[in-house]
């Protein structure tokens, strides 16, 4: 009888080990189809839109500030083309510096 107690002793402890192995994969198997689903439904960042609207930021930067650029620059002035058609009067304005010169070393 000693014999049979043991043997159903074994064969106990051995499809325990199995029912436990077996509600450990079943439970690995719930989990991992959780985590899977889980991260399925997990909101995307929708980063295309945001890529695509700093592009056309950074483009409307770019074209902003290039047409501002143009606009400050001097124009000549129509008295000032006159000035640099005539002979004369560019003579003048080359020696400008000589001018002031004499001028302050007259107040002197």
């Amino acid at each position: 009888m000693n014999d049979k107690e043991s043997i159903e002793q074994r064969i106990k402890t051995v499809l325990d080990s199995q029912a436990t192995s077996e509600d450990t994969r079943n439970a690995l198997r719930r989990a991992r189809a959780k985590a899977l689903d889980a991260h399925e439904t997990q909101p995307t960042v929708a980063w295309k839109p945001l890529a695509f609207a700093s592009v056309f930021l950074v483009l409307g930067g770019l074209l902003v500030f290039s047409v501002n650029r143009e606009a400050d620059f001097p124009t000549a002035e129509i008295e000032d083309l006159a000035v640099i058609n005539s002979e004369d009067e560019l003579e003048f304005f080359e020696e400008l510096e000589f001018y002031i010169w004499i001028d302050e070393e007259q107040k002197v």
